[in-house]
């Protein structure tokens, strides 16, 4: 558990007990904020994502037809906005909604770089460009405490790294060095799942470099579904929060994006005899192992693990998968009273129907009405798994 969400329940103890009073609670609470990230505020954050992409793709439509004088008015102007209504809307208790629009606020400055750029003929579609994007996004992350934004952050700087590997085939030890700090903020906060998203992000910058290689052998499953296999010896331990739910949805994630918003080459994949032997064997051996540790309620996770490349009806069968599975962990989380299943099965579905409807509605609608569109379907989306998430919460809190 996070310390400063131990620190917060033993405030709420101490003044129950009548040891401290209410000023003094609330003035530790807020000197100690709690890092960890609800779902509700996650899905608030992609909606200002979809329509902070839909807006710019619609001004970016009618942008040569502007004049530069209005080019930049907007540019300064949407950032004034966005911030300030964000501080506004924190300051009247509306956290959630208000970090979203400051979040929103670095997208447009982040578009005002490369729009500026554009205006001036100055080259801003680099490297560098991405890197003085993360170092704003950052530095914004730090003034409001918030992990999502530093991952944001972290992103840009794994996406700078990359570009600057692909214009020179290189890396800037200065880019390198910006890891550093953002490891120091994940260790500072002391939150264990913005740590592990910190090192997601400066992964992606030095996985990277391997992108080029044979996916024919189909050689990564077994290999993941090994990795698998390991985890569930934590399924009882400790190191479960840990070890297990990270790597249990960052795999997810990686293969629901791989099969439905890259699945062009996913059906053009020829998949070797030798890879399903192999993961074969691994899988014989998951279940008898799962069956002796009576641990066989986690064996349908697997199921998304499974090789579908070059099956018929793929593309029904990875859509069936990508909502079968999160749904499975919030009904396996409620059977057995667990908070974090429910948790994280709500964030997979949500990011399930999101890739899905990328697959499905972006040659049906307009290029800005989608995002825009897919923001405001997010919203609602979101309000709704999070009442369902709290009532299956509150079920729980009753039985315990």
């Amino acid at each position: 558990m996070n310390r400063h969400k131990w620190l917060h329940a033993e405030l709420d103890r101490w003044k129950e007990e009548g040891l401290i009073g209410e000023p003094q609670a609330e003035a530790l609470k807020s000197r100690y904020p709690v890092t960890s990230y609800e779902t509700t505020s996650l899905m608030m954050f992609f909606a200002a994502l979809l329509v902070g992409i839909g807006l710019i793709f619609f001004i970016a439509h009618n942008w040569s037809e502007m004049p530069n004088l209005l080019k930049l008015a907007i540019i300064f102007a949407g950032m004034i906005a966005v911030y300030g209504a964000g501080e506004y809307l924190r300051g009247k208790g509306r956290s959630a909604i208000g970090l979203s629009l400051i979040f929103l606020g670095t997208l447009v400055f982040g578009a005002g770089i490369f729009l500026i750029g554009q205006m001036f003929h100055i080259v801003a579609y680099n490297a560098g460009a991405l890197l003085v994007w993360s170092i704003a996004t950052g530095s914004i992350a730090w003034v409001y405490r918030n992990p999502f934004i530093m991952l944001v952050a972290v992103v840009q700087w794994a996406l700078a790294v990359w570009f600057q590997f692909e214009e020179y085939h290189r890396t800037s030890l200065w880019f390198l060095l910006l890891a550093i700090p953002y490891l120091f903020v994940a260790r500072r906060w002391e939150s264990r799942l913005m740590l592990f998203l910190t090192w997601i992000g400066v992964g992606t910058g030095a996985i990277s470099n391997l992108a080029y290689y044979d996916a024919s052998e189909l050689w990564v499953y077994p290999v993941l579904l090994a990795v698998l296999a390991l985890s569930f010896t934590f399924a009882n331990s400790p190191f479960l929060p840990m070890f297990y739910y990270p790597l249990l949805m960052s795999l997810y994630v990686a293969i629901t994006l791989q099969a439905t918003l890259f699945r062009e080459d996913w059906l053009r994949i020829d998949p070797s005899p030798e890879s399903y032997y192999v993961y074969a064997v691994i899988l014989l051996g998951m279940v008898v192992y799962l069956w002796r540790s009576q641990l066989t309620e986690y064996l349908p996770i697997a199921a998304i693990y499974l090789p579908t490349a070059g099956i018929d009806y793929v593309e029904f069968l990875n859509a069936s998968l990508a909502i079968a599975v999160p749904i499975y962990l919030i009904s396996l989380g409620e059977r057995k009273r667990e908070k974090s299943w429910i948790n994280h099965g709500t964030i997979l579905f949500l990011i399930s129907v999101f890739a899905l409807y990328v697959v499905n509605a972006w040659t049906l609608i307009d290029s800005s009405l989608f995002f825009v569109v897919g923001g405001i379907l997010l919203f609602a989306l979101a309000i709704v798994m999070e009442r369902r998430r709290r009532k299956l919460l509150s079920s729980i809190r009753e039985v315990e």
